[in-house]
């Protein structure tokens, strides 16, 4: 008794029926830097403006830096609460 050839039809019966996972996109690297930054920020290891100063250089829009700032803020004031 071959064990693979009997489970193997039942095997691909069940796989067919499971849903496709799509295969992740390789990350955005600017998303990446953007997160690299805040997180640098969270652990106080920069202020806030060379945060903005950074996220600028990357090309982010000044109203959106200062947001991503003004957001690390809440949450530092939150972490030292």
């Amino acid at each position: 008794m071959d064990i693979k050839k009997d489970i193997m039809p039942a095997l691909s019966q069940i796989m067919m029926r499971l849903p496709k996972t799509p295969i992740p996109a390789e990350p955005d690297p600017v998303k990446v830097r953007i997160d690299t930054i805040r997180r640098q920020r969270r652990k106080n290891l920069i202020t806030r403006h060379q945060e903005i100063d950074q996220l600028l250089r990357l090309g982010i829009p000044v109203a959106n830096a200062t947001t991503i700032a003004d957001n690390d803020d809440i949450r530092l004031t939150k972490a030292e609460e």
